[in-house]
């Protein structure tokens, strides 16, 4: 049956794929977001190189990119028998890594354990760490202390606290990991170690990142089980809050220009026609993006916060514009991915002219990297430029500053 459901699948892939190149396939599985299809995707991969027509580390990072997308579903066996097929040892821990976190995340506490007992012991045992791209830490791969923190967090969400200190302390004791150090300090508080608890908070709270709900609930109730009452949690959030705004003006003030914006013309999704031109009188916001580019894709939850955010106000318009795409049925992954992902914002495509072989808007407005952002005022003016990713607690505070101080 398993053998069947591969070559079914393959089968449903060949006549998409068969004219396009080893990258081609590549981008098409961090463009597709149903794992089953990636998959198949995959499997054509692999024959390309069995016939010396690609390259395997490729193969293998895709497979992690198989195994994440069946965790995100939580379908956690398909994501180890994926994780299980990686040959490269540090791609293969990395996909480990991010499953067992998301079995985690949705308290499938004991399949975690399973997972995660072998896979911790190889780490220690032979030094392993986790390199290259995917991995989920910035400056580098996570090693037995990181794989230990993971056991910490099972230990937390079981509430044996002090337990989990053990093994929180060695991975986010001083570090910038906002998610890691928030869980310690947490972990402290909980534990009754209110002293070093609040030392942890004090210091979150002044490095001016935007902080869970959780983390702000447990700090006051620690702030006031040490000094009678909250006022001083208060204070120092209000003056973070006014010190986090002074940065964020500077952040995008460095994003300020003041061109006109190119008019142009482009159809959505539903078939429907927009100018530029159209819109004089409103704010919009461009975001210019494409289903491969992953920076893209992880901006959305945001953005659609951003969208709801403005969902009652007319006079804000925003326009995701896809572009630079990379297969013959761009239009059609793009409407795959906010169906599956269940996203609720106007796409826009800026597909290739037939004849220069150009994606014209995107060529007018200059754009080189994606994800490109452009704020454009009530009189056709480009007001900001922001490229790069921005994430789910950025994107309304920074979207709603620029729109504050252009109307």
């Amino acid at each position: 049956m398993r053998i069947l459901s591969i070559m079914l699948c393959a089968a449903l892939f060949t006549g998409v794929v068969r004219a396009q190149t080893f990258s081609d396939l590549y981008n098409a599985v961090k463009s597709e977001p149903d794992p089953v299809k990636m998959g198949g995707i995959v499997k054509i991969m692999e024959k390309r190189v069995r016939e010396g027509k690609g390259e395997e580390h490729q193969v293998q990072y895709c497979r992690q990119l198989v195994a994440v997308a069946f965790a995100n579903e939580e379908n956690f066996e398909k994501a180890r028998q994926w994780a299980n097929q990686i040959g490269d040892t540090s791609i293969k821990l990395t996909a480990l890594y991010n499953v067992i976190d998301r079995m985690i995340a949705v308290g499938r506490f004991e399949d975690a354990e399973k997972l995660l007992k072998p896979t911790w012991e190889q780490v220690k045992k032979n030094g392993s760490r986790l390199q290259g791209a995917g991995g989920p830490f910035e400056d580098r791969g996570p090693g037995a202390a990181e794989f230990g923190a993971l056991y910490g967090k099972i230990l937390y969400e079981k509430g044996t606290y002090r337990e989990s200190l053990e093994y929180l302390a060695p991975a986010f004791a001083g570090s910038s990991r906002r998610a890691g150090r928030e869980l310690y300090a947490m972990a402290l508080a909980k534990a009754g170690e209110t002293d070093k608890a609040l030392e942890q908070m004090n210091q979150l709270m002044l490095s001016q990142e935007s902080r869970s709900e959780e983390f702000n609930a447990v700090t006051r109730k620690i702030f006031i089980e040490k000094y009678g009452d909250d006022k001083r949690y208060l204070w120092l959030k209000d003056s973070i809050t006014a010190d986090h705004k002074k940065k964020l003006e500077e952040k995008i003030s460095k994003m300020k220009v003041n061109i006109p914006a190119p008019d142009f013309t482009l159809t959505d999704l539903t078939g429907k026609t927009v100018s530029l031109q159209s819109l004089r009188g409103k704010t919009v916001i461009l975001d210019f993006w494409a289903t491969w580019c992953q920076p893209c894709v992880g901006s959305f939850p945001g953005m659609q916060k951003a969208v709801d955010y403005y969902r009652n106000d007319t006079s804000v318009v925003f326009m995701f514009i896809h572009t630079f795409e990379r297969s013959d049925h761009a239009t059609d992954d793009a409407k795959r991915l906010l169906a599956y992902r269940k996203y609720r914002f106007d796409v826009y495509m800026d597909l290739k002219d037939t004849t220069t072989g150009k994606n014209e808007v995107v060529n007018k407005y200059g754009v080189k990297a994606i994800p490109t952002k452009f704020i454009i005022d009530r009189n056709g003016i480009i007001r900001y430029r922001n490229t790069g990713y921005i994430s789910v607690d950025e994107a309304i505070p920074e979207i709603s500053m620029m729109i504050q101080s252009i109307n």
